[in-house]
């Protein structure tokens, strides 16, 4: 193999447990097995691993409940509280006066803040029930809830 195909080998690799790792490479080493039965043998051990991780109900409820309700929630919110900024900010930029919503320039920007800090209080909340319910597949749903 090439420097670069046998990077390419270790970075799919990196996915197995050091233990793991070892028993596959040097199996694959006995057996003289080729570049592309290497990365295939390689896959289909990860992909038999993962789906043993989600025979469970946890990472199905943490994919559904947290990343998919919370996080579409979430996103809404904050989408939110960046539109209301932006438009005052775009207001004052235009015309130089302040965006007229019927709330004193105290009250706006007590709204802001207490809606930020509840957007991080709320994301923090539900990165850590993510974590605690996913267990090891806890990598694709954060993937999938910072997506969100």
């Amino acid at each position: 193999m090439t420097k670069l195909s046998s990077r390419f080998v270790a970075a799919i690799a990196s996915a197995l447990e050091p233990h793991v790792r070892e028993a596959v490479f040097g199996d694959l080493t006995e057996l003289r097995a080729s570049y592309t039965r290497t990365i295939y043998e390689l896959l289909g051990l990860i992909l038999k691993q993962e789906a043993q991780l989600w025979r469970t109900w946890r990472p199905w409820l943490a994919l559904f409940g947290i990343v998919g309700a919370i996080g579409w929630l979430l996103s809404n919110v904050c989408l939110g509280v960046a539109s209301d900024v932006a438009r005052h900010a775009l207001i004052y930029w235009q015309y130089g006066v302040r965006y007229n919503s019927g709330l004193t320039g105290a009250q706006e920007i007590e709204v802001v803040v207490c809606t930020s800090f509840a957007v991080v209080c709320w994301s923090w909340i539900a990165g850590f029930t993510l974590s605690e319910l996913s267990g090891k597949t806890a990598l694709i749903n954060r993937s999938l809830f910072c997506l969100a």
